[in-house]
Parts: C-alpha cells; structure tokens; sequence
C-alpha cells in the first residue's frame, strides 16, 4: 500500500510538472475584426510618414505642405472613423505613396462627399475640404 501512494505521489508530481511547463491548450476566439487595422495604421511626426525610406503608405498630414506629423495607412487599410485615432477633421494635405487609390470621405463610416486620392498625387488641401476628412480607405489586396 506504502509503495502504491508513493507510486501515486511521484506521477501526479510529474503530472503537475508537466502542466506547469506546459502552456494550456485553450482555443482563443479570433482577433476582432479591427484588430487587423493596428499593423496598418500608424501615427508619425513632423513630415516623414514612411518607415526607413520606404514607399508604400497614404500619408496624411495634420498641416499644409505635408507637415505636422499625421497618420500613415498601408494599401487596403480602413478607417470608418478618424476620430478613433484623434485624427478626426484634422487633415490639411496628403501624399498617396501606394500602388492603389484611396478615398477620404467628408463623415465617418464613409459616408458624405467622396474624394479620391489617386497614387503618386500629393495634394495640398483648399481651404474648402482642409479639416474635413471623417474617415478613409485604401484599395488594396484586403479588398
């Protein structure tokens, strides 16, 4: 009897052993949809929207003649609302560095008026449509 508790006491430590060691095995429900936008949207100062020189991203400047720091999106990003990135009616020019066309639009959920940013343009906004962006989307290959 000794010998089985002893027997008993060696496998449920090396049971609990194990579990600690182990991470568990728990199904995690899959990330929220919106998730997917934080590694396509980032914030950046002053008037150099792209990472280590690169060229892929829309650019959105806070200020005229692309300064001001802003918010860069890569191709296919979506933003039904810029005031979730204290962005809201903040843009005053933009540079489209991406391959696709992106949108801006006057309200959030891409509603109001439309307009169109066409790839390689930079646009120094009119007084018209400067602070005027709600919200904003690129083409790309998450469409």
């Amino acid at each position: 009897m000794r010998l089985r508790l002893t027997a008993l006491a060696v496998t449920a430590t090396a049971l609990l052993a194990t579990a600690i060691a182990a991470p568990p095995a728990i199904a995690t429900a899959p990330a929220h949809p919106r998730a997917q936008l934080l590694h396509t949207v980032h914030h950046f100062e002053g008037s150099n929207c792209e990472p280590q020189g690169g060229q892929h991203h829309l650019c959105m400047f806070g200020d005229h003649d692309f300064k001001g720091g802003g918010l860069a999106l890569e191709e296919g990003a979506r933003i039904p609302r810029l005031g979730d990135y204290n962005f809201d009616n903040t843009m005053s020019s933009w540079a489209n560095n991406t391959q696709f066309t992106c949108h801006w639009f006057t309200d959030s959920d891409f509603k109001g008026t439309e307009h169109r940013m066409n790839p390689g343009d930079r646009v120094d906004l009119p007084s018209q449509d400067d602070n005027n962006a709600s919200s904003v989307y690129c083409e790309g290959s998450s469409h």
